[in-house]
């Protein structure tokens, strides 16, 4: 779609222009020419007086500092480029007409486009285009997302404004904002009835801009912008300790960088945080920005039919079409009527949080709390008090499953360490490595469960933080089989449906809500933020929880998006081999194609049948922050669990493999034009016990060294040198008690069978490429190593009552620090070399 924008922008306009490359571009250029244009492109914008460097590290300022004059003092200090944006008096779009593209994805959405000015330091403390953005956003009752949602025309409604930065995500779209303006966009998912209806929806959002410009400085507004600056100021009071802003380096100094080429460097940071929102004549600018003679609608549908006319887009040969909107609406956008703001966000803290300390926090401790306890006892597990620990608020953190509403099922733990749940596996052992037994004691503290009411149970830590982690494991009675966990995961997708306007106020009042749905028929909820916010969030989304009554509108919505989710992700090839190796590595797994197949079969007559079973619920509940113990306990309450049902301890149990040849699992691409092969080769590494050297947690800190190790060689190797594939790449796989670790190529122009030649040939060097490796080197992929907290509610929770909740992160991370090369070297051979047990993935067309 960015390239039907380019492509039907006025010739002479610099956006008229193909920003991707590929070898219809490149063909008719000499590689020569090529290569002077890229040098000449390079030598005169990549200059020092362009360029904002930001370098994060652990290391000393001083040694960083070394480190910068070492690699970047020959760069050249010429001026900064001045870019002109040329002057151009034309429109940018046509007016009155909508441009549809044929989607390869069975897709349905549009996208509305207004081009504003770009950021300037006049304004930039202001933004107004950013409180114009925040109020449009909103999805709680009044918005338009949520009238949109109500008419079942819509099944996402989302909206940006130039570059996203926020130390999260920096937008990537070549005209998101650039020296002719930034792009304001909105984007709507849409059900057979929006794409109906797309001009009347367009019609309500000018209705909703009519409003701002109408409003004045109604309470209700002013209330509203004091609420998002107060959310402003608390993430950025909490940056520090909030990994959902600070979580990926990468970004953040990519934000700060860009934020520093274009302002002050002392408000890199703030930039973000710091907008004077309020200032309504600065509003009412902006928005003469957003008339019809602006804006540009571009839809995604299915396929055209062949009495359609269309035309084709010239690089990527896309399909297209161009229509006129009809002229009564354009009238209508122009003279809207009135709409009203959403109401106050009732999740919102009253104060900033940051300030005010309970009592009861000044001492961190254990406790195992039983919400139905009326004496108000508290069990203390530990009466010992414990020592602070600076990295504890990140101990206990649910992983997101990725097995929710983009069906990456459990594919994604690929690159996490997993708790074993088979007690045969690989546990974690009660003793780390002797040298670090001692250290492990005194960091690990484990959570004792109570049983509540003799069926569920609540695991409950102090700590001093400032964002806080509270997670709940929901069981329903569900059948065994395909179907009704089908069932079942249809009715998540449309409970998450109808919650979302709770969750997006949550996310607005500094509580970070993920909801997954596992193949072990549990809902996950973890919440993330502040503890005083979270009670009160619960409370609504239980509310609504039980209050829930599936519609036939929304059944035939979610289960359209689903399937077409299912069948998008499974074509994706390094998807699609990652659901081979798990259904091979793992029995009783239920496979993407039984799934699909299964859903095809459901009706709401299904769903009905079900929903007697949503009432039969048992809970598991952890909170690990700034609690206090009745706080917890009703949070608890609200969901009022009751059920005796069994709860199966495992969804799949994972195969022994034998030391034979490699076994091999070989299919064909999901769709016939995939022209693309891949070649996985899977190593799974066995915990032995009774060996000092390959228990789990050294296995563990191994996989995460090895990998961190050859990430760059096996890109050098396989990809710039051989140049095998144009994806390459090593990842971790550990699922249902396995671990192990997997190298893969995908190419255009090599069958399977050679690319796993070359694999092996690439694996069988790295011993040498290991003993090579600088000690100095080494230490520095040691501490630039960040194991994940992997720390989850598996279902033993709810089983055994000697479970316990262990910082299995932690003891990875003391076992990562003790590792020499040597030990590296030696796991290598064994599990890669000597006892190997191999699994080989091959897709392609001519196997």
């Amino acid at each position: 779609m960015e390239q039907l924008f380019s492509h039907t922008s006025p010739v002479n306009h610099p956006f008229n222009r193909f920003t991707w490359g590929n070898n219809q571009s490149f063909s008719g250029h000499e590689p020569q020419a090529l290569r002077d244009c890229a040098l000449k492109l390079f030598r005169s914008h990549f200059v020092g007086g362009s360029m904002k460097l930001v370098i994060i590290g652990s290391e000393a300022v001083d040694e960083l500092e070394d480190l910068v004059i070492e690699y970047f003092s020959n760069l050249k200090r010429w001026r900064k480029t001045n870019f002109v944006f040329p002057e151009f008096n034309d429109r940018l779009w046509k007016h009155g007409v909508s441009y549809t593209l044929e989607s390869l994805e069975d897709a349905q959405s549009m996208k509305i486009s207004w081009i504003i000015p770009p950021i300037s330091l006049s304004h930039s403390e202001i933004r107004p285009e950013q409180l114009i953005h925040i109020l449009i956003c909103e999805e709680s009752e009044g918005s338009l997302c949520f009238f949109f949602k109500s008419k079942h025309w819509i099944t996402s409604f989302t909206a940006s404004v130039g570059h996203e930065y926020m130390f999260s995500d920096v937008g990537n779209c070549s005209f998101s904002s650039t020296a002719g303006g930034q792009l304001f966009t909105i984007n709507l998912d849409m059900t057979h009835a929006g794409l109906e209806n797309k001009y009347e929806m367009v019609s309500y959002i000018y209705q909703y801009l009519h409003m701002l410009r109408t409003c004045g400085s109604s309470t209700l507004l002013l209330s509203l912008i004091e609420d998002y600056k107060l959310l402003l100021q608390m993430k950025y009071q909490c940056m520090d300790s909030d990994c959902n802003q600070l979580g990926d380096p990468v970004n953040f100094s990519l934000a700060l960088a860009v934020n520093m080429l274009s302002f002050p460097v002392s408000h890199a940071v703030s930039l973000d945080f710091c907008y004077e929102f309020g200032d309504l004549t600065a509003v009412q600018d902006m928005l003469r920005n957003f008339t019809t003679n602006n804006m540009r609608i571009d839809l995604l549908t299915k396929s055209f039919t062949k009495e359609e006319e269309t035309q084709e887009e010239p690089y990527f040969s896309s399909k297209y079409k161009e229509e006129p909107i009809p002229h009564h609406y354009l009238q209508k956008w122009e003279s809207s009527q009135f709409l009203h703001f959403p109401q106050r966000n009732s999740f919102m803290p009253a104060t900033c949080f940051w300030k005010d300390v309970p009592d009861y926090l000044k001492n961190e401790e254990i406790l195992d709390v039983d919400h139905e306890d009326k004496t108000g006892d508290v069990e203390n597990s530990n009466s010992d008090e414990m020592e602070e620990d600076p990295d504890s608020n990140n101990d206990v953190q649910m992983d997101e499953d990725p097995d929710s509403f983009e069906m990456e099922e459990d594919l994604d733990s690929d690159s996490e360490v997993q708790m074993d749940e088979d007690p045969d596996s690989c546990e974690m052992e009660e003793d780390l490595v002797s040298d670090t037994s001692e250290e492990a004691d005194d960091e690990e503290t484990p959570y004792q469960p109570i049983i509540v009411d003799g069926h569920n149970k609540l695991f409950y830590r102090h700590q001093v933080v400032a964002l806080s982690t509270a997670c709940f494991n929901v069981y329903m009675n569900v059948s065994p089989g395909v179907i009704p966990h089908m069932v079942a995961r249809i009715y998540f997708e449309m409970l998450k449906h109808e919650l979302s306007p709770i969750i997006y106020r949550g996310v607005d009042a500094y509580v970070y809500p993920q909801l997954s749905f596992r193949d072990d028929n549990t809902i996950e909820i973890e919440l993330y933020g502040y503890a005083g916010t979270i009670r009160d969030f619960m409370s609504s989304f239980c509310e609504e929880f039980r209050s829930f009554v599936p519609t036939l509108e929304v059944f035939e919505i979610i289960t359209e998006k689903m399937l077409r989710q299912f069948y998008l992700t499974s074509r994706d090839l390094i998807v699609h081999g990652k659901q081979l190796l798990s259904e091979f590595i793992i029995e009783g797994q239920l496979s993407m194609d039984e799934k699909f197949n299964a859903m095809k079969l459901i009706s709401f007559e299904d769903l009905n049948a079900f929903l007697p079973k949503t009432q039969q619920i048992r809970i598991v509940g952890l909170f690990l922050g700034s609690f206090s113990e009745d706080y917890c306990k009703q949070i608890l309450g609200l969901f009022k669990p009751f059920g005796e049902f069994e709860i199966p301890r495992k969804s799949g149990t994972k195969k022994e493999l034998a030391l034979i040849s490699p076994y091999r699992v070989s299919a064909m691409p999901i769709t016939e034009i995939e022209s693309n092969s891949l070649a996985k080769v899977y190593y799974q590494m066995t915990c032995e016990e009774n060996s000092k050297d390959f228990k789990s947690n050294r296995i563990s800190a191994f996989l995460h060294l090895l990998k961190s190790m050859v990430d760059e060689q096996i890109y050098t190797d396989l990809r710039l040198k051989q140049r095998l594939g144009y994806l390459v790449g090593c990842e971790i796989h550990n699922q249902h008690g396995t671990k192990g670790v997997y190298f893969y190529v995908v190419s255009s122009e090599h069958k399977p069978m050679h690319l796993l030649e070359k694999i092996y040939e690439f694996v069988a060097s790295l011993r040498h490429y290991l003993v090579n490796v600088e000690e100095k080197t080494f230490e520095l992929y040691k501490s630039g190593i960040d194991v994940p907290d992997d720390s989850d509610m598996s279902s033993d929770l709810i089983h055994d009552d000697s479970s316990c909740i262990r910082g299995h992160h932690t003891a990875v991370k003391l076992v990562l620090k003790t590792m020499k090369k040597e030990d590296v070297i030696e796991i290598y051979d064994h599990f890669l070399v000597q006892k190997p047990l191999i699994v080989e993935v091959c897709i392609g067309s001519d196997i």
